[in-house]
């Protein structure tokens, strides 16, 4: 199922891949700065948010709040770990 789904929309999974991976590489690049690593967290969030609403346009507001709740936990993690 999930193979299907990645196969029939593969620009919106290589722009996800890319742009996260892009922010991977900041929040490394910028590690020891704990003010730019919790920016940069909250940017990778608030991208995986609009990329799930651009991408997932049609579906229900269920799909929608679980993209901001992923989103939130991921940075909540990053700000309790950087505390």
């Amino acid at each position: 199922m999930l193979r299907k789904e990645v196969f029939s929309h593969k620009k919106q999974y290589f722009s996800l891949i890319l742009g996260l991976g892009s922010f991977l590489v900041l929040f490394i690049y910028a590690w020891p700065s704990f003010f730019w690593v919790r920016l940069i967290g909250l940017g990778m969030g608030l991208y995986y948010v609009v990329w799930g609403l651009m991408t997932h346009s049609y579906a229900p507001r269920k799909v929608f709040l679980e993209y901001v709740v992923v989103a939130t936990l991921g940075f909540l993690t990053v700000l309790f770990l950087t505390i």
